[in-house]
């Protein structure tokens, strides 16, 4: 966020930014970068999407088949019949 505006570039990055540590990346050596992923991370609206997105398991070998649903071969029209 370089301003007051969020944009959907910051909506897209954030997540590819959130997994810094488990690609063994220290932010502090990139400071306006930390910067940003605090202020993006401390929007209501992000935690809520981590908390809602967080009881769901990434790996496709453990996940539910609720989950392989949520996660995987969709299209514009089932993510619209999604009860979230």
């Amino acid at each position: 966020v370089t301003g007051p505006d969020y944009t959907i570039a910051d909506m897209a990055i954030y997540p590819w930014i959130a997994v810094h540590e488990m690609q063994k990346i220290n932010l502090a050596e990139f400071p306006n970068i930390q910067r940003w992923f605090k202020s993006v991370g401390d929007r209501p609206a992000t935690k809520r999407a981590y908390e809602i997105g967080g009881k769901y398991k990434l790996d496709p070998a453990e996940a539910t088949e609720e989950e392989k649903k949520m996660f995987y071969h969709q299209s514009a029209e089932t993510v619209r019949k999604q009860k979230i």
